[in-house]
């Protein structure tokens, strides 16, 4: 089950880097459906499913928070860049 944490944080951090917050929010949908009935199907209590939905979730937006902190960053030291090359 660990995997599936470590596969979510890097989905967490591309959509961070490189998508808007509506990707987001369909990935969250996305994981809600597929961990309920993944977890239904595999026999868990109700409240395992929910504890591990929203650590799953939990997951999925700080490490979204990780990747847009991280374009932020990389966007600032472009401009950066950018004002250095044009002083003269």
């Amino acid at each position: 089950m660990p995997w599936i944490f470590l596969a979510l944080g890097a989905a967490g951090v591309l959509i961070g880097v490189r998508f808007k917050v509506s990707t987001l929010l369909a990935t969250c949908f996305a994981t809600i459906v597929v961990s309920v009935t993944t977890m239904k199907l595999l026999g868990f209590s109700g409240q395992h499913t929910l504890s591990k939905t929203l650590l799953l979730l939990l997951t999925l937006q700080g490490t979204y928070l990780i990747g847009l902190t991280l374009a932020s960053l990389r966007h600032r030291s472009v401009l950066h860049d950018g004002c250095d090359n044009q002083d003269g």
